[in-house]
């Protein structure tokens, strides 16, 4: 159970993070942010497109968000960690 709630909310804090990081930060490290945003909202539109032409074609859409969540999370600490060893944290 607790497995669950922490892979979900490791997807809910993949979504959040990148957005306010893209908010925050300033100059590269904003287009840097930007990625994961421009790659969840991809995903998100083409689930809604798909979803729209047959209703069956995503039937786990949950898990695609919460994944691709996942990764982005990956990515923005990543970033984190380069803006760090960069000098440019807040």
């Amino acid at each position: 159970m607790l497995r669950r709630v922490g892979t979900a909310g490791g997807g809910i804090a993949g979504i959040v993070l990148p957005v306010w990081s893209m908010w925050r930060w300033r100059g590269g490290w904003r287009i840097a942010a930007a990625v994961p945003v421009a790659i969840l909202a991809f995903v998100a539109l083409r689930l809604i497109v798909d979803t729209a032409r047959d209703s069956t074609s995503h039937n786990l859409w949950p898990f695609e968000i919460i994944i691709l969540g996942l990764l982005a999370l990956g990515a923005i600490a990543v970033l984190r960690i380069a803006r760090r060893v960069a000098g440019a944290w807040e």
